[in-house]
């Protein structure tokens, strides 16, 4: 049984590396005869685990049990698709996809996430404190002797300081937001543009085949009259036109694994994936006047609205920093645990303090705005 399933495994790994098997494996076929075989091989397994103990045993064991991860890596990593078939064909599919997979876009997703997170920080107060101390060597006060005490306290900042820091985190993380919306748009540009390069590629290699076809069929007539006696130059002259197509074509047909490698960078894939030829038309969209793109610019750009938020949490930090001059408050509320003197018991006293930072430091004041 172990060496049917090790039999089988190894020829489901040559079926995938031949090119039908790729495509069968593709359709989902193979992966269902995968699963079946990595079944076999951890069943297998699992009844070698619980049989004898032996050297020879854990040996087989260890060989089945990596084999095992081994295919299901392979199986992993060529059962799940990096790209919907769409990608690379159709416009929409590869602006999807990019939105999914380009680093620049994860980077700016991450960081307007961590920034919205900053928000209930910054508009929170600082954590209170509470304190408890016991008496371990019998010191008196007064009439009175102090067995242990419990103190909680809280640091209040001075007014509108915490409304300041969380106005400045707010808008921080709005402007993170058009940040992540300004990534977006310019991958979505440059994927539309390498889109709209590749069809045009495609466009150009047809025209130029069929220019190249129908010369030489202008080439093979002109030859024929020259071998009946007429001039030579026509024939010539078409001969050094079908030359310079061949050259032209030899060049759109390098640049076509450039623009892949591109676009594949854009879309967040691994270099070397293939994509589909694109398709689409060719026709430019009806554009607005300049009046109307200049406004729109100044309404609706990411950029231009996250500079703006920018701007006003800088503000906003300028008045935060301004209110350094003032204190901040402690309050503290205290009970103390008393015992009497001579048999007698005393009242366990609570005690109420209010504190304040004394921002006496003017240089580093002044530093901050």
């Amino acid at each position: 049984m172990l060496f049917r399933s090790l039999r089988g495994l190894s020829h489901y790994m040559q079926i995938v590396h031949s090119d039908d098997g790729f495509s069968s494996f593709q359709s989902g076929l193979t992966v269902g005869l995968s699963r079946t075989y990595l079944l076999e091989v951890f069943r297998v397994s699992s009844r070698l685990l619980y049989a004898k103990s032996g050297r020879a045993t854990r040996a087989v064991t260890g060989l089945c049990g990596l084999l095992s991860v081994l295919a299901l890596c392979v199986t992993a990593v060529l059962a799940d698709p990096l790209a919907d078939p769409g990608v690379g064909r159709e416009l929409g599919a590869s602006v999807a996809l990019a939105m999914e997979r380009n680093p620049a876009v994860a980077a700016a997703q991450a960081e307007w996430e961590a920034a919205v997170q900053r928000v209930p920080q910054a508009r929170s107060l600082p954590d209170p404190m509470a304190e408890f101390m016991v008496d371990v060597r019998g010191v008196e006060s007064g009439v009175q002797q102090q067995e242990q005490a419990l103190s909680l306290s809280q640091m209040l900042p001075w007014l509108g300081r915490l409304r300041l820091r969380g106005e400045a985190a707010a808008l921080e993380a709005e402007a993170a937001w058009q940040g992540l919306l300004a990534v977006r748009a310019e991958v979505a540009y440059e994927v539309a543009r390498l889109h709209a390069e590749r069809l045009f590629l495609e466009r150009s290699l047809a025209i130029t085949a069929g220019s190249m076809e129908l010369l030489k069929g202008i080439e093979a007539v002109a030859r024929e009259r020259f071998r009946t006696g007429e001039a030579a130059a026509p024939a010539l002259q078409v001969q050094v036109e079908l030359g310079m197509l061949e050259d032209r074509l030899a060049e759109l047909r390098q640049m076509e694994p450039v623009l892949v490698a591109r676009l594949g960078a854009w879309l967040g894939l691994p270099n070397g994936t293939p994509l589909e030829p694109p398709s689409g038309s060719t026709a430019l969209p009806d554009l607005p006047d300049e009046s109307a793109i200049r406004r729109l610019v100044s309404v609706v750009n990411p950029g231009l609205e996250q500079a703006r938020r920018s701007a006003q949490a800088r503000t906003r930090g300028v008045d935060l920093a301004r209110r350094s001059r003032y204190p901040d408050f402690v309050v503290e509320v205290r009970w103390v645990q008393a015992g009497g003197m001579g048999g007698g018991e005393g009242r366990d006293p609570v005690v109420a303090t209010l504190g304040m930072t004394l921002p006496i430091w003017e240089p580093r004041n002044r530093a901050e705005i």
